[in-house]
């Protein structure tokens, strides 16, 4: 195995450069180019048939031998690219789950089933080792066996070598992130469940509907996010907090989230925040913008306020239907008997735009 390793990277890339000037060369063998400007082909031109011929027939075979290089250590270490990583663990008396996810650069789902495990996931990689996680089942209270919670912990962990790098692994790294690394994790939909999420770089398709959630944080870096509920959540979501920063998040039936309160706080991000579904309570949305934009998107035949400060550098735009009332703004079409949805913006140099759906 050590054998298709190379101990620098300056190698490898002196490989590459090899390769280059391979190529170079056989192509200049097979056209007539000026000699002023490449006096290497001169000479090579210059050389009889035969000498010509033995120096294709070992362009060649130098071709050949870096490909299979290449190809040799590609297949010893591109196998890793199919290990699949299942973990499953059988509900017991479990009354609550948390569940606290730190991850990097991957591709992240999430969805909610029905089964005697309490959770499952499956993870491909070409290296499975790099994420682990950790349960615990524990009594908070011996006398009171609701406060009976698990808690589940899945972390990414780098393992970074300068000493030691593969050509296998310097063709993949070069591929999509996304691609090489893919965590698919199914939470029991029996269970009030705290979701804790903290993403980097990762693209996570989290279908949320079906779960019983109590509370729902999410901090996001570059990430490409989607948060949607398609039925409503049968517990109370207490709080729903996001922090996102260069990234793209679309959060999509959120009337059917069953929120108390929710928190968006984004820098230089394009947020999508979509209120549609079946609102089954007062609801308080504040929402910070810093240098991104966000678009809300609010319920018909709703109760809805909007509370903002008149900023210089920042854009708010509200439907046409919308008049300043008091302190606040709201729709001449209100229905005053249905649920509230109170949205508090604070916006920097971003814009903010909130429409009917």
């Amino acid at each position: 195995m050590a054998s298709s390793r190379i101990n620098s990277k300056g190698a490898l890339i002196a490989l590459q450069q090899e390769w280059k000037v391979v190529t170079q060369i056989e192509a200049e063998s097979r056209q007539t180019i000026s000699f002023q400007k490449y006096p290497l082909s001169q000479h090579y031109n210059q050389e009889n048939p035969q000498s010509r011929g033995m120096k294709s027939i070992q362009l060649q075979f130098l071709k050949l031998f870096i490909l299979g290089v290449v190809c040799f250590d590609f297949m010893l270490f591109s196998g890793n690219a199919q290990e699949i990583k299942t973990i499953h663990l059988k509900r017991e008396s479990e009354k609550q789950l948390k569940a606290t996810l730190n991850l990097g650069a991957m591709s992240l789902s999430i969805r909610a089933f029905n089964s005697e495990n309490i959770f499952e996931f499956q993870y491909s990689s070409y290296d499975t080792s790099i994420l682990q996680h950790d349960y615990e089942n524990r009594h908070l209270s011996e006398s009171n066996n609701e406060n009976e919670i698990a808690h589940l912990k899945i972390a990414q962990i780098s393992k970074s070598n300068e000493d030691v790098f593969s050509i296998g692994e310097f063709l993949r790294s070069g591929s999509n992130s996304e691609e090489i690394q893919d965590l698919r994790l199914s939470l029991n939909d029996a269970l009030p469940i705290n979701l804790d999420m903290t993403l980097g770089g990762a693209s996570a398709d989290l279908n949320l509907s079906g779960l019983k959630l109590k509370k729902l944080a999410l901090k996001s870096g570059a990430c490409k996010t989607k948060i949607y509920f398609q039925k409503p959540n049968s517990e109370t979501l207490e709080s729903f907090r996001v922090a996102s920063g260069a990234s793209k998040i679309v959060m999509s039936g959120l009337g059917n989230a069953n929120i108390e309160n929710f928190n968006y706080a984004g820098g230089a991000s394009n947020a999508v925040i979509d209120f549609s579904g079946e609102i089954m309570r007062d609801l308080t949305a504040k929402i910070s913008v810093g240098a991104g934009s966000v678009t809300v998107y609010i319920p018909k035949n709703s109760n809805i306020i909007v509370r903002y400060e008149e900023n210089f550098f920042s854009s708010v735009t509200l439907p046409d239907d919308f008049e300043p009332q008091d302190n606040f703004f709201t729709s001449t079409n209100r229905n005053t008997n249905a649920h509230t949805i109170d949205i508090q913006l604070s916006c920097g140099v971003g814009t903010v735009k909130v429409q009917w759906k």
